[in-house]
């Protein structure tokens, strides 16, 4: 039991270090995409999808660039993924 416990920080700090390194991909790649780089954006938006394949925020940010670039059908398909992952407010 002493060991499970003695571990749990340690499992906290690993955490809150994939969650830092997502928000860091998200941050960099808005501001790529607000220099009109869409297509490094999109590349840092995919590796903070490797931390949280859930990520809404990357999913959202990540079909905004695809929209820059007039790439609908990724687009539609991210679209799709963020009212998927999110029904509680579809109507």
């Amino acid at each position: 039991m002493k060991k499970i416990i003695g571990c749990l920080p340690v499992l906290l700090l690993l955490c809150l270090e994939l969650f830092a390194q997502e928000n860091n991909f998200i941050a960099e790649g808005i501001k790529l995409h607000d220099k009109g780089d869409y297509t490094g954006a999109i590349e840092m938006y995919k590796k903070a999808l490797q931390s949280n394949k859930k990520s809404m925020q990357a999913h959202y940010e990540m079909a905004a660039s695809y929209l820059s670039l007039k790439d609908y059908a990724n687009t539609l398909k991210l679209a799709d993924k963020i009212i998927a992952q999110n029904q509680d407010y579809v109507d």
